[in-house]
């Protein structure tokens, strides 16, 4: 073995064992790390309860099921017997491979293995780091961050060796960035275009953005397409700012954890970089990640005002601003030959080494305080809540769903029981008709009327939920219609009832329109899957209809049971739908199918392969 490879896998190892120093105590926790975490692991217990469903009933009264979020994340967990270890392996392993993407990256273009070394172990030194693992739990996002340096490290062999392997894994590692958080994918279409056009801005380069664009986009097309087409946005977004002085480490605001917005030495670092700055306006390879770090900057301190996409705040790009930032000072360190000194050397190792100290602190705090998976946290409060003999709910679709104002059970329920429909689940932007939900949520938990509450909960088929025991409680005391089945305030104060009059989700009624809907009549249902419904009756008369009160999406369609012929899908005001049912028929069947957009996805999915493979095929034959 060559001396250089011996003094690659030494610095490897070296960046894996500060990795483990740094983390071995989330890693090996076997506790569901941070806030969001549970949400996110509860599409896991759905996806392996059902393996290939198109439409999720879990939450918000029936959504698309991860065609709004990107979804390789979800499809990894489950290779891990233990998911809960598989998705800390995961954000660990992400950790590590930035690092080693940013050694790789920075030791390709130096050739100095020590500015190689230092760069890398840098990234460990951003306090910013377990707070989207440990605290936010902001799990895809935080696993793809490893796609940034090593998109950026196959791209520059492949712009400057032109051999197109480097092209292949580019665009496969591209189409992972995609696949596992789509801003990051966003983001590295960014910087590819920055990149290129910082040698000069002129048609061939920008007929090579393209061409380094579409293969990774064509490629993912068979879930970013129907993506595209599907996602809407509330839009006037603007999200948690953090302020300048932030960037330093300094004036945390706690949100759900410490240092969101925090960076730490290498941003003290690159403010002493900017003193290098006519060498660094020279330079073709530092010019684009300093373009890079002004353009990130400005985007993390507001710049786009409230046009972000929802639930991307401006704070989530510290962590790749932090990458950039990286590679930028290996590069400015090189290129001024800071570490042809070794007092430079020894001083900025020191530095660093009372940042990786620092942020040792900060992670211990987030692990400790504020990673959310302790007894008075919502999945050990969830625990002790279905652990009590008079819990009601079995993991099977009833027919009924459960209503949850909180996220103390709307998330850890689904978790637990993927099966069982409710009313509450993780970010709204998977919500198909916020406006309705957001009216039920007041009409049931917040307002006064008894009313109101019973037209809310027989629309949306709730036949068990839990209240906050406040004023408002007291409609349902009082009401023979409601009985109470818990009532629990050792770590959460709330009661949990029964509405003894509960209709169905899905049902036979002798009546439909916009804004109301009959009695139930004689009915069996068959749901063995999510995108397939079998509505049984013995006879329906006029005005029948069958009322499925999930979401309408034109991804379903309906047909008759015998005949097969095609039933038109209707929706009331609230956005549920029905059919109206034939007279003497037997039965009705909702199924989801493939649309237009899924089909146009596949099909650019297939174009991409095909162009890769004659791109490959011809360099070949060369």
């Amino acid at each position: 073995m060559k001396k250089l490879d011996k003094y690659v896998i030494y610095c490897i190892f070296v960046i894996f064992i500060i990795c483990m120093i740094l983390f071995y105590k989330p890693l090996f926790s076997n506790q569901p790390l941070g806030l969001d975490t549970l949400g996110h692991l509860s599409k896991v217990s759905y996806f392996k309860a059902y393996p290939f469903a198109n439409w999720d009933m879990s939450w918000y009264s029936g959504t698309l099921f991860l065609k709004l979020y990107s979804p390789l994340f979800y499809y990894l967990i489950p290779i891990f017997q233990n998911e809960i270890f598989g998705a800390n392996f995961l954000c660990f392993l992400s950790i590590l491979l930035t690092c080693w993407g940013i050694y790789l990256f920075v030791r390709y273009k130096t050739k100095n293995e020590k500015v190689s070394l230092f760069s890398s172990i840098s990234f460990l030194s951003v306090l910013g780091i377990s707070y989207y693992w440990i605290a936010a739990g902001n799990l895809p996002y935080f696993f793809s961050l490893w796609t940034i340096p090593f998109s950026l490290y196959f791209l520059e062999k492949s712009l400057i060796e032109e051999k197109k392997r480097y092209f292949v894994y580019y665009s496969g590692i591209f189409l992972i960035g995609i696949l596992s958080h789509v801003i990051i994918g966003f983001l590295i279409g960014i910087l590819m275009i920055i990149r290129i056009l910082s040698e000069k801005i002129n048609w061939k380069n920008i007929k090579k953005c393209f061409f380094y664009g579409i293969i990774p986009v064509l490629l993912s097309s068979f879930w970013f397409i129907p993506f595209i087409f599907y996602s809407t946005s509330p839009g006037g977004y603007a999200g948690y700012i953090p302020k300048f002085i932030q960037l330093f480490g300094f004036r945390d605001n706690i949100a759900w954890g410490l240092q969101a917005g925090g960076i730490g030495i290498i941003f003290f670092f690159y403010i002493f970089s900017l003193y290098f700055i006519k060498s660094v306006w020279k330079d073709k390879t530092i010019k684009p990640f300093f373009y890079t770090t002004i353009l990130l900057i400005f985007v993390i301190l507001g710049l786009l005002g409230k046009n972000y996409p929802y639930g991307v705040d401006p704070v989530r790009f510290i962590l790749p601003f932090s990458i950039i930032l990286c590679i930028f000072l290996g590069l400015v360190i090189n290129k001024n030959k800071l570490f042809n000194k070794k007092f430079m050397i020894i001083l900025l190792t020191i530095i660093l080494l009372v940042g990786i100290i620092w942020n040792i602190h900060v992670i211990h705090k987030n692990l400790e305080r504020f990673s959310y998976y302790k007894e008075d946290g919502r999945y050990g409060i969830f625990k002790d809540i279905m652990n009590n003999e008079n819990f009601p709910l079995e993991d099977n679709f009833s027919n009924y769903r459960f209503g949850t104002s909180k996220y103390i059970f709307g998330e850890s329920l689904n978790y637990f029981f993927p099966k069982v429909p409710q009313t509450f689940g993780y970010q709204d932007a998977g919500m198909l008709n916020a406006p309705r939900y957001y009216d039920m949520r007041w009409n049931i938990w917040i307002s006064d009327n008894i009313n109101d509450s019973i037209f809310w909960l027989d629309w949306f088929g709730i036949k068990y939920f839990e209240s906050e025991n406040k004023d408002s409680v007291g409609k349902f005391l009082n009401d023979s219609r409601f009985k109470v089945i818990m009532n629990q305030s050792k770590r959460y104060d709330f009661t949990l009832f029964e509405y003894l009059e509960a209709k169905h989700i899905i049902a036979l009624v002798d009546y439909v329109n916009s804004t109301s809907f009959g009695e139930e009549k004689e009915f069996e249902i068959e749901r063995k899957s999510p995108d397939r419904i079998i509505l049984r009756y013995e006879s329906s008369d006029k005005d029948d209809a069958a009322l499925f009160k999930e979401f309408y999406h034109k991804t379903w369609k309906a047909k008759e049971l015998e005949s097969e012929k095609n039933l038109q899908i209707y929706q009331t005001s609230i956005g549920f739908m029905y059919v109206n049912v034939p007279v003497g028929s037997k039965g009705v069947i909702f199924y989801q199918h493939k649309t237009i957009e899924d089909i146009l996805g596949i099909f650019l999915t297939l174009i991409g392969i095909l162009i890769l493979i004659i791109f490959l095929l011809k360099d070949t034959k060369k």
